[in-house]
């Protein structure tokens, strides 16, 4: 249920930073799934193996995954 409201969360969140229909290939509602899905299991990751990476190797690991998909969002 948690993980439920947090994506939820994430989804409104994430929303804010994107540039709509920048990407007719990919609809938006499916990049922000893509997106936040894959924070949440980030973390998940992160918890299930010791959280041994720091918040900020976490987020330079996120930027780098994410990066090229927001290249085609006219994000960088």
């Amino acid at each position: 249920m948690f993980l439920q409201f947090f994506r939820q969360y994430l989804n409104q969140l994430f929303s804010s930073y994107l540039s709509p229909a920048k990407n007719p290939a990919v609809p938006d509602d499916f990049l922000l799934n893509h997106i936040s899905g894959s924070f949440v299991n980030m973390i998940q990751w992160w918890i299930r193996s010791g959280a041994k990476e720091t918040p900020e190797e976490l987020a330079a690991y996120f930027d780098t995954v994410t990066r090229p998909v927001l290249a085609g969002q006219g994000e960088i």
